[in-house]
């Protein structure tokens, strides 16, 4: 499978970063580069994250750093959609029930 990271999930990771580049830059870059290499393991074990409750999108939890990627299957193509702190709760449900951003 091929990783493909859609707009919303860039600009989702963008914003992460700038909010930790402007607290705590020594972590920012790795706070980056780690949910990358998580979302991009997804080419290999797609499936082992759970689904969100009545929908077509998988929950990809990081344990290191508090944060959700929620990510669809599309043929031979894991679309990372969003990137969201794990205490964003009310943000997310939004997303998917509006299926905001998704490009």
């Amino acid at each position: 499978m091929e990783v493909i990271w859609l707009r919303s999930a860039l600009a989702d990771l963008y914003e992460i970063r700038e909010y930790y580049e402007a607290r705590a830059p020594k972590i920012a870059r790795d706070i980056a580069l780690h949910l990358r290499d998580a979302a991009n393991r997804l080419e290999i074990t797609p499936y082992n994250a759970p689904k969100w409750p009545g929908s077509d999108k998988y929950k990809l939890v990081i344990t290191r750093y508090p944060y959700i990627i929620t990510y669809r299957i599309r043929g031979e193509q894991v679309q990372v959609i969003w990137v969201d702190h794990a205490a964003q709760e009310g943000r997310r449900q939004n997303r998917l029930r509006r299926g905001d951003n998704i490009s």
